[in-house]
């Protein structure tokens, strides 16, 4: 075996080590892209469902002020006529 054939030998080695090295850098690339893909879409449906809660909690939250507004204002009306009849009452 002459340095020639040597030389080759070693040149193809290098070669298919390469390959090997970058065929295992993609695979390992391409999972870790694929984990990252799967974690990302994992917190999106968490923040989607979280902002549905959070919302779905607002809207309740106006409704009961409406309904809290309605009843401050019955209560004023119903004092302010009270007050208006206990005023006629002592004048007369």
């Amino acid at each position: 075996m002459g340095i020639l054939s040597h030389t080759l030998l070693s040149w193809g080695k290098r070669k298919f080590y390469g390959y090997i090295k970058k065929k295992k850098w993609k695979t390992s690339t391409s999972i870790y892209m694929r984990n990252q893909a799967a974690k990302n879409k994992k917190e999106d449906n968490t923040f989607e469902e979280t902002f549905y809660l959070l919302n779905e909690k607002h809207n309740q939250t106006v409704e009961e002020n409406k309904i809290i507004r309605v009843k401050i204002i019955m209560h004023y009306k119903q004092i302010k006529e009270e007050m208006k009849y206990q005023g006629k009452f002592f004048k007369d």
